[in-house]
């Protein structure tokens, strides 16, 4: 019969309550201010940032999108064209450096987002909030820049 080692766990325990409060902020959203009060409305693509390692498109391809339009409402994301609806805008607050290199296979270096990062999901991407008046979208393999449109 194996020895229990109460010491040992005992030691453990506060690393994993830890770790579990940790990882339970992840999906909380942040200051209880509603997603789209932060991102609803009409935006421009104003540059390109860089790309992740594989894209579904050529450089000149996603350079060509810059000064096209994009809307951001509360039942559809309208992005080069294509329509993503019903989106929830889920907000949560993730490590930069993490979340590009799992999820996006690309590198923070020049993307000028904040650590950690405001991303929002609109089901058919993420919008990352980069500043106030400037968001960055992920779009096949690139990533834009965007600004509110002006009136």
């Amino acid at each position: 019969m194996a020895k229990f080692n109460f010491l040992k766990c005992s030691l453990l325990m506060p690393l994993l309550a830890s770790m579990t409060l940790s990882l339970g902020a992840v999906g909380s959203t942040s200051n209880g201010t509603p997603a789209q009060d932060l991102v609803y409305g009409k935006w421009r693509i104003v540059k390109v940032l860089g790309h992740s390692a594989i894209t579904d498109m050529s450089e000149r391809s996603a350079r060509g999108m810059v000064g096209r339009r994009v809307f951001i409402g509360k039942d559809r994301f309208v992005f080069n064209g294509e329509v993503c609806e019903a989106p929830a805008y889920v907000r949560t607050r993730e490590d930069t450096a993490v979340t590009l290199r799992e999820k996006w296979h690309a590198s923070a270096a020049n993307l000028g987002l904040p650590d950690p990062v405001t991303a929002f999901d609109a089901g058919c991407t993420t919008i990352f909030a980069k500043s106030r008046g400037a968001l960055v979208v992920p779009w096949s393999g690139y990533f834009f820049e965007i600004v509110p449109l002006r009136r």
